[in-house]
């Protein structure tokens, strides 16, 4: 994987971008246990530095294949909306 970089939660905590999203879910109420939350801030991170842009279809198709069993997905549908405005 040369010239290729990982990028992980913990090496994401610095980064505006995913203090932004981190902030968007937790007013949304969109976290409980935290079993998903790395995924889904991952995800929403790498939809976010591909297109900034992005509209809510974007990036609720960036979470396919996450799953939360706690919150519903409601609380993340709120968060979506405010990181696509």
């Amino acid at each position: 994987m040369q010239g290729r970089t990982v990028d992980t939660i913990e090496g994401l905590r610095e980064d505006p971008l995913c203090e932004r999203i981190s902030t968007a879910l937790v007013n949304a109420g969109a976290l409980q246990c935290g079993y998903c939350t790395p995924g889904i801030v991952s995800s929403l991170t790498a939809a976010l530095r591909h297109n900034p842009a992005a509209d809510v279809a974007e990036l609720e198709q960036a979470l396919h294949g996450n799953l939360c069993r706690c919150t519903g997905y409601n609380g993340l549908r709120q968060a979506i909306a405010e990181l696509a405005t």
